[in-house]
C-alpha cells in the first residue's frame, strides 16, 4: 500500500484562514462520529462499518473509490469535520474518505476544522 496523498477540499481553499488542519486518530474519529445522525449511512448501530451489501449504492461507490485511492497513494481530499447539531463530532465533507482510511488500517489522518471549533473538536477527540 502506498502512502496516501491528502489535498485540501475546495471549501477550505476558498477560505483558508477559516480552517486549521489537525491530525486525528481514525479510531477515535469514527467512534465519535458513530453518534452522528448521518453515521447510519456507513456505520452499523454498534459503530462498526456496514458490510458493502448494506450501504446505499452511491455511498458504497464513493467509499470504494476512496479505499482504492488511499491504497494506491492517489490524492484524496482531507475530510472537513465540525460540531454537529447535537454537540457531537460531525464529518461534514469526506466521511467516505475517513471511514475508508479507517477500514484499510490507517491510524491517523489530517482533517480540516473551522478555527472557531478547533479547541472543542480536539477535546471531543481526545483518545
Amino acid at each position: 500500500m502506498s502512502a496516501a496523498a491528502f489535498t485540501n477540499h475546495e471549501v477550505v481553499n476558498k477560505s483558508p484562514s477559516d480552517y486549521v488542519e489537525i491530525i486525528v486518530s481514525l479510531a477515535v474519529l469514527v467512534k465519535a462520529w458513530s453518534h452522528s445522525a448521518f453515521a447510519y449511512e456507513m456505520l452499523e448501530s454498534g459503530g462498526g462499518i456496514k458490510p458493502d451489501t448494506k450501504m446505499d449504492h452511491d455511498i458504497l461507490e464513493r467509499y470504494l473509490r476512496a479505499q482504492n485511492a488511499l491504497k494506491n497513494g492517489d490524492a484524496v481530499t482531507k475530510p472537513v469535520i465540525g460540531i454537529g447539531i447535537m454537540d457531537n463530532v460531525e464529518i461534514g465533507i469526506g466521511r467516505e474518505i475517513a471511514v475508508a482510511a479507517y477500514a484499510i488500517g490507517l491510524d491517523n489522518m489530517p482533517v480540516h476544522v473551522r478555527v472557531q471549533q478547533s479547541k472543542e473538536i480536539e477535546k471531543l477527540l481526545k483518545a
